[in-house]
């Protein structure tokens, strides 16, 4: 088996939507690694770090804007990009997504091509 082209959280409270992108990211040669919540997303970024967040916006309790505000405000992971998908119209995200630290956002449902595309951009891959 090769190795991984690097790690990615994937973080959505939606275990189905985990699933998707999790098979789409393996696909293209990642490590995935998951996260239902917030806090749970926090958490394993900061134990250890990955290459890439793929962070959902809408989520209970702490919502993706919080969260990834939460990685910029922490050093350790200050630095890990962070991709947003949203059911939402992305262009009413984009601002908001930006000014949270984030690299980008992608509509749900999904579509390979532009994952691969945005991961490929963010990564250098």
């Amino acid at each position: 088996m090769s190795e991984a082209r690097g790690t990615i959280l994937v973080v959505d409270d939606q275990d189905d939507e985990r699933t998707i992108q999790r098979a789409m990211l393996t696909h293209l040669g990642y490590a995935v690694r998951e996260a239902a919540d917030g806090a749970a997303a926090i958490a394993a970024a900061t134990a250890d770090p990955p290459d890439l967040v793929v962070l959902d916006v809408a989520m209970p309790r702490m919502d993706g804007f919080a969260v990834c505000r939460a990685l910029r405000a922490d050093p350790r992971t200050a630095g890990i990009p962070v991709l947003f998908f949203t059911a939402s119209v992305v262009g009413d995200m984009e601002g908001p997504a930006r000014e949270a630290g984030g690299q980008g956002v992608l509509e749900k449902p999904v579509d390979p091509r532009r994952v691969a595309a945005e991961v490929g951009r963010i990564l250098g891959g």
